[in-house]
């Protein structure tokens, strides 16, 4: 891990910030009053900045500077209030050119549960002004309030839940994945926005490192994205479209995809381009590897006493998915390899990670940051709707499961994103046991398996893009018949979960925006909220 930055008598002159997420104008630039003086002059902050992994000392900061050269620093200041006359923690970070200039430090020493602000600058410029909350402390039994979000394509709509998300009062917001898209992009009437990079790798998706980065700074000209990341500290993983659509980092040639080679995003498969993606990732994100110089991004966190945090990665070590990897309309019995042992999902070590840690929690929530959907999912003519997620893979999901059933763990959470649908029930296990809750939130924009239907193969029954609708033999209530298990299937809804853990209940909220297609906070209605008693498994 980076070293933590050291306390220091600096204090910054600048005054009259107005509030987060706003660019301090020029004329409010820094006045250096101590020995700290950051090397690069001019230059700007494009795509804001980011607060990531807050304990209840230290937290992860973030930022890209543009418009300078070669090897330097900027400055970073973190105080207890917007204008800065209260700094605490100040230091020099460097910034390299092989990273695009991108900025990132462990800042430690900081007090639980508290409120900081922080930006950074050059000589002559500021960063926009971010805050972030610390974690609890662990003797705390206060409320843990968090939301989480997944999917946000860029072209087919805009960022509306970030909107929203920058105004709640949270702890903090969970990242599940496909924060960018590799190789997704519409055309008009469909795109809203252009959203591929020009060149090449507009249609296959990138296969270097500063492909894979620019990709994020593309999407980071959004200024919805840019308020929620400056208001909020974020935990994040990755899911697939940070590397390639539907890929099995543990699998050998072609990302355990060779049987759908024949689409673009798979031309070009290599070791090197997973690699190049995952240090994009790292050096576009709040966070840093679990092991230095490494790729390692599993883990856990804990606030207060009700609720631990069990951050997954379901891809960089996963086998190839079975059935030759059709993506819809799987037949269990006509699928040889489906139920094979050898088949790793988490892996070995990521497994003993996760049921040693659910097992030895003390806390009152354990939750699961979780890529992609855990409850079974069938479609309405009973086969199973799909392979990539952990019904593809129903040894380790059957182990996990039987871990918890067995040590009479409670209270286990899966908050899940990647489906693009809203989904509320109970994981059950292969006997038809419920071992834990689960609640999966809408994409922020890419589009549902309904809405991709109706607006891109124009099947008749499912609407348009601006329009969508289920025709009434798929619709909510015929998918609820097909998963008992299931309270909410809704599938045309965009948004994002605000979810609260206490002594006593774990709720969700479902954030439903009315349209994407235009900006817009509006809601789809009133949000509804599922709960669930502590010690049970119910959904209410």
């Amino acid at each position: 891990m980076p070293a933590a930055i050291s306390r220091r008598g600096f204090v910054s002159a600048a005054a009259g910030v107005a509030g987060v997420a706003v660019l301090v104008p020029d004329a409010l630039a820094f006045k250096l009053q101590g020995s700290l003086s950051p090397t690069y002059s001019g230059g700007t902050f494009p795509d804001g900045i980011a607060a990531g992994d807050p304990t209840p000392d230290g937290i992860t900061l973030w930022s890209r500077v543009e418009g300078v050269g070669g090897n330097g620093s900027v400055l970073l200041e973190v105080a207890t209030d917007s204008k800065f006359k209260k700094v605490v923690k100040s230091s020099l970070v460097p910034a390299d050119p092989a990273k695009l200039f991108t900025v990132k430090a462990r800042v430690v020493g900081l007090k639980a549960h508290t409120q900081y602000y922080y930006r950074f600058a050059t000589k002559t410029k500021n960063s926009a002004v971010g805050k972030f909350r610390t974690a609890l402390p662990a003797s705390s039994t206060s409320a843990v309030k968090f939301a989480y979000f997944s999917c946000q394509e860029f072209g087919y709509g805009y960022f509306n839940a970030h909107a929203l998300m920058a105004k709640d009062d949270v702890d903090f917001v969970i990242n599940l994945g496909d924060f960018v898209y590799e190789d997704v992009g519409y055309n008009t009437p469909l795109a809203v926005r252009k959203e591929n990079n020009p060149g090449s790798e507009a249609l296959s998706g990138p296969t270097t490192y500063e492909g894979y980065a620019k990709r994020y700074q593309r999407y980071r000209t959004d200024k919805d994205l840019q308020a929620m990341q400056a208001s909020h500290a974020m935990i994040s993983t990755w899911d697939d479209h940070e590397v390639m659509n539907d890929y099995a980092g543990g699998a050998a040639a072609n990302g355990g995809n060779a049987s759908r080679t024949q689409l673009p995003s798979y031309i070009g498969w290599s070791d090197e381009r997973k690699v190049a993606a995952y240090n994009a990732w790292f050096d576009n994100m709040p966070t840093f590897p679990q092991v230095t110089g490494g790729t390692k991004l599993y883990h856990k966190a804990k606030f207060g006493k009700n609720l631990e945090l069990f951050v997954l990665d379901e891809r960089q070590y996963r086998d190839k998915q079975p059935c030759g990897f059709k993506t819809t309309e799987i037949d269990p019995a006509s699928c040889t390899d489906l139920n094979t042992p050898a088949r790793d999902y988490l892996g070995a070590e990521q497994m003993s990670f996760l049921q040693g840690g659910l097992n030895t929690s003390t806390s009152k929530w354990k939750v699961i940051a979780n890529e992609v959907i855990a409850m079974a999912l069938n479609e309405v003519d009973g086969k199973s709707a799909g392979v990539d997620d952990w019904v593809g893979y129903p040894t380790e999901r059957e182990a996990l499961l039987q871990a918890i059933r067995s040590h009479n763990v409670k209270n286990v959470v899966f908050a899940t994103g990647d489906y693009h649908t809203f989904m509320a029930g109970e994981v059950r296990d292969a006997a038809g046991h419920a071992v834990a809750t689960e609640f999966a939130g809408g994409s922020v924009t890419m589009p549902s398996n309904s809405e991709i239907a109706g607006a891109i193969f124009h099947t008749p029954g499912y609407g348009t893009a601006d329009a969508p609708t289920t025709p009434v033999d798929h619709n909510e209530a015929h998918y609820l018949v097909a998963n008992p298990h299931m309270k909410e299937y809704d599938q045309l809804h965009h948004g994002y979960v605000l979810a609260s853990a206490t002594s006593t209940q774990f709720s969700a909220t479902f954030k439903k925006l009315k349209t994407i297609r235009t900006k817009s906070t509006a809601l789809a209605g009133t949000p509804k909220t599922y709960r669930v008693a502590a010690n049970s498994t119910t959904v209410i």
